[in-house]
């Protein structure tokens, strides 16, 4: 991960959520995109969303982009796998699993 996490201060159980002023590496997101296989296209689809809303945010949080800019593309990101699936990206069962594979990777690099 690109900047140290403090486990410690966090109420709940994750290393890295989507929400936190973290971000990943490209070797994070890899290691979580290989990690999650695909069952369909929906999958397909919310992988690729999921590692370029993942690159916006480390973007912005590195300053190469504005909030605004960050805020604008993110936007333009769910919507467009919104406008495809009728379901919202972060509760699809890959984000969900994207994630929990992602942290259990975390946790044993970090161990």
């Amino acid at each position: 991960m690109g900047q140290p996490y403090e486990y410690n201060t966090r109420q709940y159980e994750y290393y890295y959520d989507n929400d936190d002023n973290d971000y990943l590496l490209d070797e994070d997101i890899d290691y979580a995109k290989k990690s999650t296989p695909f069952r369909n296209a929906e999958d397909n689809d919310a992988s690729t969303i999921l590692e370029k809303l993942e690159k916006v945010k480390r973007e912005a949080i590195i300053g190469k982009l504005s909030h605004t800019e960050f805020m604008d593309t993110q936007r333009k990101l769910f919507n467009e796998f919104n406008s495809k699936w009728d379901e919202f990206l972060l509760d699809t069962e890959y984000a969900e699993e994207f994630y929990n594979n992602l942290n259990l990777y975390i946790k044993n690099k970090e161990n």
